[in-house]
């Protein structure tokens, strides 16, 4: 697809884990894209060259992709702007309209599934005038749930996902998320004992996307279960039952991280 329809891709995301994913599925489809950590940055980027396409996560420190999606609609001229696509780990009901309605050409939630993938890749395509011949998917599909219960590390979704042969970057994710979630579940705790909701949802927020990009079904679940009470105006007693529950699902994270560990560390006595 890459070679058929090139596209200078951007991809604005502050998350490691999902950094790694996005840029992955990218190159399945034969796409070598820039990073960037946050909106200010991504404009930073833009600036100094152009890019079709950007792949523009919503929620980002200095500079969330709403703010940076804005400036972009004021400083370059419609025939000069990347073709932006939102991208949030809340995935609830509305959130493709609202992102549409706030200027992004597209939406895709996380985990990044290859088939939504290509699809809006096309629809970019299209509209930036650079579908020379009829596109079509070349991979299998994503996004198969595996019929076992689930597990702590979700193997057979993520193998879907990314192919064959992905298994060295599921243990490199696996380990980055457990060492990301140990500290993102303390940040958890502290805007649950402020009462902080905002900083309650920006950490689960970012916990429910990393989590779904290293295949850690069960956080994952647990996150977004979060997100949808505190969508609901919950009070935050509700969500801080979940503490123990996350707890849980990490330490069940790190334990499969540690069995598939072909390196693990030394330990002091």
């Amino acid at each position: 697809m890459g070679q058929k329809h090139p596209l200078r891709i951007l991809v604005a995301e502050d998350d490691a884990v999902n950094q790694l994913v996005s840029l992955r599925m990218l190159e399945r489809l034969g796409y070598q894209a820039d990073v960037v950590d946050d909106g200010l940055e991504a404009l930073r980027a833009l600036r100094r060259q152009p890019y079709d396409l950007v792949l523009m996560d919503v929620q980002m420190p200095e500079m969330d992709g709403v703010e940076a999606t804005r400036v972009i609609q004021d400083e370059w001229p419609m025939a000069e702007r990347p073709y932006v696509i939102a991208l949030t780990a809340n995935a609830l009901q509305g959130d493709r309209e609202h992102y549409l309605e706030l200027g992004m050409d597209g939406y895709l939630s996380k985990p990044l599934l290859m088939e939504p993938l290509v699809e809006v890749l096309r629809q970019a395509i299209n509209i930036l005038g650079k579908d020379q011949t009829p596109v079509k998917p070349a991979l299998e599909t994503g996004g198969k749930r595996s019929p076992q219960e689930p597990e702590a590390i979700d193997r057979a979704a993520f193998l879907n996902r990314l192919g064959e042969g992905s298994e060295p970057l599921l243990y490199q994710l696996a380990a980055m998320f457990v060492a990301e979630a140990d500290k993102g579940l303390t940040v958890f705790k502290q805007g649950l004992a402020d009462n902080d909701r905002d900083a309650v949802h920006a950490i689960i927020h970012k916990l429910k996307g990393s989590s779904s990009s290293a295949a850690a079904t069960i956080f994952s679940s647990y996150c977004q279960e979060i997100l949808e009470l505190l969508a609901q105006e919950a009070d935050l007693a509700l969500v801080a039952a979940y503490l123990p529950k996350l707890n849980q699902a990490l330490a069940a994270v790190q334990q499969w991280q540690q069995q598939h560990d072909h390196n693990p560390p030394r330990t002091e006595v």
